[in-house]
């Protein structure tokens, strides 16, 4: 019912009106929106939406859920904890025997060791909890920030004095704050759209370069020869898997809709391939056959999430050039291969 255009939008709209929907549904609903509602993408940048404003971006999340791929958060916790807990019990016992085994010689050198693990384990256990709350913490500040920012947003639209709603964030606070003032006005207009013409032109950009010289030249590597049909790059993550090459630039609802759903709204295989990715992409990487990337080796998020996942991973294939949306491909994540299995979108 709501997979076409503005689909979601009008959903939201249906759960902010409360129309005609059961009512435990909204109310955990609202629990969560008052709990988590300063989430969403890219969290850290006051500029990105959230929950909280875009509510657009949970039901698809949502939806993306709903298809069954995505294990209870809490469970997939449990396992990854006995995981680590078995790995650190197996190093400590290593060290312990090695230690037991030592010379007169090397006794001292294999204690070491064993400590060394054992402070190790301590620290896994009591403070690497701790790893995301800083980023949790300033995440809510931003949301925070950005409320009342989208207040004078809403404002200065309405005076005409902003062209469109997100104009805002190309202005600096001291700017924000002389808009205000009656002796010397800015005019809003004619600061933002230089700005915003360079944004959109970033944004339309298909290359990522990574090393350039002094003239501003893009360097690259001679491409690796290989057989017609056939892409080489770099193995980040193992497996073999097939799917439809579905290249996403970013996270607005209109690049991410339909991905991991055929047409007909059934499940299909979707190979996700982008530049790069962050945390605010991980709920994709669930409805994912295999992972194809432009950039990043084996510890960026992307690499990592996909091992998470068990899904196949390659990087340094140039998506926009090399691939389009709709072909068939098979992911190697052991060579490093993408095969083009058929070529029509």
């Amino acid at each position: 019912k709501y997979d076409g255009e503005n689909g979601l939008t009008k959903l939201a709209e249906r759960i902010r009106l409360e129309q005609d929907l059961p009512q435990n549904f909204l109310v955990e609903w609202k629990v969560f929106l008052s709990k988590y509602g300063y989430d969403g993408q890219n969290q850290t940048f006051v500029s990105c939406p959230r929950y909280d404003d875009h509510p657009e971006l949970l039901l698809q999340k949502m939806k993306l859920i709903s298809f069954g791929n995505v294990k209870d958060p809490s469970v997939q916790a449990k396992e990854m904890l006995e995981k680590r807990k078995a790995v650190m019990s197996k190093m400590e016992q290593e060290a312990k025997q090695e230690l037991e085994d030592a010379s007169f010689w090397t006794k001292q050198s294999k204690q070491k060791d064993l400590t060394k693990v054992q402070e190790r384990n301590k620290i896994l256990d009591h403070i690497m909890w701790m790893r995301n709350s800083p980023k949790i913490h300033w995440a809510m500040i931003m949301a925070s920030i950005r409320k009342k920012i989208l207040k004078i947003e809403e404002k200065l639209v309405a005076e005409g004095r902003l062209e469109a709603k997100g104009d805002i964030f190309h202005l600096n606070m001291a700017e924000v704050d002389r808009a205000f003032l009656k002796d010397d006005p800015l005019d809003l207009i004619a600061l933002i759209r230089p700005r915003k013409t360079i944004y959109e032109r970033a944004l339309a950009s298909n290359l990522c370069p990574v090393l350039v010289d002094s003239r501003c030249r893009i360097l690259q590597a001679d491409p690796p020869e290989a057989k017609p049909g056939t892409l080489v790059g770099t193995a980040i993550s193992p497996g073999v898997a097939t799917g439809k090459v579905k290249i996403i630039k970013d996270l607005s609802i209109e690049q991410t809709q339909g991905f991991g759903v055929s047409p007909s709204g059934e499940k299909e295989n979707h190979v996700l391939c982008t530049v790069v990715t962050s945390p605010a992409w991980t709920p994709l990487f669930a409805n994912a056959s295999a992972v194809v990337l432009q950039i990043g080796g084996v510890l960026q998020h992307g690499a990592l999430c996909a091992r998470e996942y068990g899904l196949p991973a390659v990087s340094s294939i140039d998506v926009y050039k090399q691939l389009k949306d709709g072909m068939t491909v098979s992911v190697d994540g052991n060579s490093g291969i993408v095969t083009i299995l058929d070529d029509s979108e």
